[in-house]
């Protein structure tokens, strides 16, 4: 069986019921030098759509996370209103938002300068959705060595990459959509962690399971079908010819 099978929203469910047997679920600015505390987060590469689901089944578990999203994405805009729309549900539910971070989006490598597009970034972010940033992760941190910034805190943010992180909480992340080492049901079962950071990518998590790739070209075409849809309203709403030969 491949291991993308897994990966659905009921499975989901069932790793936070297994979670909530043995951690309290906090946040970045919460106590971590607590026992039995898990940091659940989530990298918002690829889908806003899925986040709000997974943000949707998170709160009917009763439990909140965190959820990082990036000011510059390929796969989708926050500045779009359905985008904006979706998070700030997001937010309503309860959970946190932080700064998903790209440093290669910038000319710029040396890590000074590179700190203050961070800092810029999270004064976005806050301005858009009115809300205190105080989390960040980078995108690709094993890119150009990002993974050595290692302090706790970056630009008054908390750095989910820090040395404090390594030292002293478990990790464990889906990946590309499957099982590169450990599942995060196998580290739950194990309870070996006192302390554990779990990081999820939404768009692994359908309602139905199909392969990694499959998943994301559903975020893609889902994306052109809706700017076709506006683009045919609007003319349509305007009163305006739509030539399409």
């Amino acid at each position: 069986m491949n291991n993308w099978t897994v990966f659905t929203e009921s499975a989901y469910s069932n790793l936070l019921s297994l979670a909530k047997e043995q951690y309290e679920f906090i946040n970045y600015t919460s106590e971590l030098n607590a026992e039995n505390i898990v940091l659940w987060r989530h990298d918002v590469d690829f889908s806003v759509h899925r986040a709000l689901r997974l943000a949707e089944v998170e709160s009917e578990q009763g439990v909140a996370s965190t959820f990082f999203f990036p000011l510059s994405c390929i796969f989708y805009n926050i500045f779009e209103h359905t985008v904006l729309e979706r998070i700030r549900r997001i937010v309503k539910l309860g959970h946190t938002i932080g700064l998903h971070f790209d440093p290669s989006l910038y000319e710029e490598k040396c890590k000074e300068a590179v700190l203050e597009k961070m800092a810029w970034e999270k004064t976005v972010l806050e301005n858009l959705f009115e809300t205190g940033i105080h989390a960040v992760s980078f995108h690709n941190p094993e890119y150009d060595d990002w993974l050595s910034m290692d302090a706790h805190t970056l630009c008054g943010m908390v750095n989910t990459y820090s040395r404090y992180f390594k030292e002293n909480f478990g990790y464990c992340s889906d990946s590309n959509g499957y099982w590169r080492f450990e599942s995060i049901e196998s580290v739950l079962r194990s309870k070996k962690y006192s302390r554990l950071q779990v990081l999820t990518h939404p768009a692994w998590w359908t309602a139905e399971p199909m392969p990694p790739r499959k998943r994301i070209q559903r975020c893609v075409e889902g994306r052109a079908k809706q700017c076709m849809e506006q683009y045919d309203g609007i003319l349509a709403k305007s009163g305006r010819m739509n030539i399409d030969d």
